[in-house]
């Protein structure tokens, strides 16, 4: 289940790979589905304004975009896609394809800026501040990532090697912190400028 940024409407895929769109409140009656059939989706994600809705299919995924006004999909893109998600700003749709991160443009339905290029292939963790204003990403071979690194949004992109005991990372609502989530259950805060460790949790 995805809830969509004003909590009015949520993204659900039932067991035969549908996806649906729902008001919150009201579980009688989706406002739109999938059509069944190919390859079946296993995520949905619905868009800020709630005029777009995004589903991930089969493995490596492919990303397509449905107009929920008149319920046609939006022309392919044809990227292969490693996971995708919505960051913690609730606006921004964010990807990683190989060694590649993607932002997207909801309207359209394609990627609108490639944040970066990297020798190993991305972590599947990937975030935007509450800001809007930076993007962060743990890369590395699976299942340990190797280096995080932050692209504050019209910026020059910074990276660091953390311990190799980092799993999962966050940004901060003003971009300016990153925390990472190691295996031993501690936190290690980071500058996401400098990446100067800030200390742990």
């Amino acid at each position: 289940v995805e809830l969509s940024h004003d909590a009015r409407h949520y993204a659900t895929v039932d067991d035969h790979g549908v996806a649906s769109v729902w008001r919150v409140g009201d579980n009688l009656r989706s406002l739109f589905s999938t059509p069944p059939g190919g390859k079946s989706v296993h995520s949905a994600m619905v868009s800020p304004d709630r005029s777009r809705l995004v589903t991930l299919r089969g493995w490596p995924s492919q990303a397509e975009f449905w107009n929920l006004e008149n319920g046609e999909s939006l022309p392919a893109t044809g990227l292969n896609i490693l996971a995708m998600n919505v960051g913690s700003d609730g606006r921004t749709l964010i990807s990683c394809s190989d060694a590649l991160v993607h932002v997207w443009d909801w309207e359209s339905g394609k990627p609108v800026e490639t944040l970066g290029v990297v020798d190993v292939p991305i972590w599947p963790r990937l975030d935007v501040s509450p800001d809007g204003r930076s993007v962060s990403a743990l890369m590395g071979y699976h299942p340990i990532p190797t280096t995080l690194h932050v692209w504050p949004l019209g910026s020059r992109e910074v990276r660091l090697s953390p311990p190799n005991t980092a799993f999962r990372s966050a940004l901060a609502p003003d971009g300016e912190t990153v925390a990472l989530a190691h295996l031993d259950s501690r936190i290690s805060l980071w500058n996401a400028r400098t990446m100067e460790r800030l200390g742990w949790l």
